[in-house]
C-alpha cells in the first residue's frame, strides 16, 4: 500500500506534491506524516490548507 499527500484551501483548491513531474508517494504512513510536517515547517503558504494523507490507488 502506498500514501501520497493533498492538501485542500478554503476554496477546495486541491495541490498534489510529486517530484522529477512523478507522483510523490510514501510507503509507509508516517513517511507521509513526517514529510507533511516538514512542509508545513519549512514553507509559507499563501493560504491555509487542510493536509491530508490518503492511500493511494
Amino acid at each position: 500500500m502506498a500514501y501520497k499527500l493533498i492538501a485542500k484551501d478554503a476554496n477546495e483548491t486541491i495541490i498534489e506534491f510529486a517530484k522529477n513531474n512523478e507522483e510523490l508517494t510514501f510507503s509507509r504512513f508516517e513517511e507521509a506524516e513526517a514529510f507533511v510536517i516538514r512542509v508545513k515547517n519549512e514553507n509559507r503558504w499563501a493560504a491555509d490548507y487542510e493536509f491530508s494523507i490518503i492511500e493511494n490507488n
